[in-house]
């Protein structure tokens, strides 16, 4: 991710974009399978344990470092990403990772066979740039103490990270996964990024946490990936920003229950959202990059406090750029029946236009305006058809106090106003004129003078307005 400058009239502004390093950008290097040396899997350990690179390497046989009976229960995949203990065997046990002293360098090799790397204790960096592996890969139950990077590389196995803990970075950017990958109940402490990577089996994020410790980084950066089959983050939470602009979801994406802080989805494609309106709403939505203005990136961590400050005075994207956006999802959760999340979404997205709509010079702009709140006052902008019933309310009080109050000469008459006449008498018979003109139930203008026949005719037209537009808005409802 970057942070970039620009000097503007008001002072120094920073525009945060969301991705990690600007390598990402870059096509990785190529294999060249002409030039690699077959090595055993043995041969490869006693590299990697003497602290040096693995490079233009063919390793055969499986490469076991790590743990394969880990005393798991028997789980079980669900065809909607969710596991399952198979009832009747032991949970696991309490067991010591292995810890790992070395650093982890692998580049442009191929893992002929399985990779073991599970119920390990990382304590150096462990990375793998343009490497393919032709079988599995596993890294469950493991903990990573300083940075993990798994860039341009080819996984056609299952990839498995499940149970493992992050306490630093992670990039697995401009991957491709051929096989399921697997990131099932995974912390990662420092943000993840999976820019560019490709999905060409189902995915499962499932009760996963992310989090950023500076807070402008993403905590999980899905930046432009593409996923070929469901992607599954059922439950996780994102304490921080969840980037998926630019990615493509051509199947299924499961949010249920997922918690969100911020969360941007400029320019993303779904062909079927599992999530609900509330879940995200208008306060956590992002137009794509942020800018900030007055941010030091000297500083390594910005408080909760420090980053609210900034965010609530961020510099905002045009008011168009967020319809399109808003459009986009309210779309969506048409298209697959689920109307309360339409209505909720047109319903913020009115209620922005409302607030940021410009008031100028021009008569039209305060039109709108007007417009604007009359539309929300009035129907809820046709989603919330009980607050007409308010609406109509209100305009029966107000012109039966009309009534009371003024004489037939449209003037104000003192006379009237007393605990007798006004309050107890002349009110409520003039309330309950004014509900019969409203709903069109009489004609009878004998009691009003010359003058007061005028609200007479407003209020009868008003009656009829607002009696058709909560007929078309309950109408509306009541047929989804």
């Amino acid at each position: 991710m970057g942070i970039f400058k620009s000097k503007k009239s008001k002072g120094i502004e920073y525009k945060v974009q969301t991705f990690y390093k600007p390598e990402i950008k870059d096509k990785p290097p190529q294999i060249n399978s002409n030039s690699l040396e077959d090595i055993s899997a043995n041969e490869a350990i006693n590299i990697i344990k003497q602290n040096l690179p693995l490079e233009n390497k063919r390793i055969i046989g499986d490469l076991i470092m790590g743990r394969q009976d880990l005393e798991n229960p028997y789980e079980i995949d669900t065809e909607n990403g969710q596991k399952i203990q198979m009832a009747g065997l032991p949970g696991m046990k309490d067991f010591e990772r292995w810890p790992f002293q070395n650093k982890i360098e692998v580049k442009k090799c191929v893992f002929e066979a399985k990779v073991v790397l599970s119920g390990m204790d990382f304590k150096k960096v462990v990375k793998f740039i343009s490497t393919r592996f032709c079988s599995d890969i596993d890294f469950q139950l493991s903990i990573f103490n300083e940075s993990l990077t798994i860039y341009g590389c080819s996984l056609e196995g299952s990839t498995i990270f499940s149970d493992s803990v992050f306490w630093d970075s992670v990039q697995f950017n401009r991957n491709t996964f051929n096989g399921p990958s697997d990131f099932y109940n995974t912390s990662f402490q420092k943000g993840a990024s999976f820019a560019y990577s490709v999905f060409n089996a189902h995915c499962t994020f499932t009760n996963s946490y992310f989090k950023s410790t500076m807070l402008v980084f993403p905590c999980l950066a899905f930046t432009n990936a593409i996923c070929y089959a469901d992607c599954y983050f059922m439950d996780t939470r994102f304490d921080g920003i969840a980037d998926f602009g630019g990615a493509q979801f051509r199947r299924k994406v499961d949010f249920t229950n997922a918690s969100f802080k911020y969360i941007n989805l400029k320019q993303v494609q779904f062909n079927w959202l599992e999530l609900k309106w509330e879940q995200v709403g208008r306060k956590k939505l992002i137009f794509g990059s942020l800018t900030l203005k007055g941010i030091n990136v000297e500083k390594e961590y910005l408080t909760e406090e420090e980053f609210n400050h900034l965010f609530q005075n961020r510099v905002d994207v045009d008011l168009s750029e967020k319809h399109r956006q808003y459009d986009i999802l309210k779309g969506i959760f048409l298209k697959q029946g689920d109307f309360e999340s339409t209505d909720k979404c047109y319903y913020d997205w009115k209620q922005i236009e409302r607030k940021e709509s410009d008031i100028n010079l021009n008569p039209e702009t305060w039109i709108v305006k007007i417009f604007h709140y009359l539309n929300w006052f009035s129907c809820g902008y046709g989603v919330k058809p009980i607050r007409t019933l308010l609406f109509a309310s209100v305009l029966i009080f107000f012109f039966g106090l009309i009534y009371t109050i003024l004489n037939s000469s449209f003037t104000l008459d003192l006379s009237l106003i007393s605990r007798d006449n006004i309050l107890v008498n002349s009110f409520l018979d003039n309330i309950e004129y004014s509900f019969l003109v409203f709903m069109n139930f009489t004609s009878d203008v004998s009691m009003l003078g010359p003058s007061l026949k005028l609200l007479f005719l407003i209020e009868r037209i008003l009656g009829w307005i607002t009696l058709l537009l909560f007929v078309t808005t309950y109408t509306r409802i009541m047929l989804r």
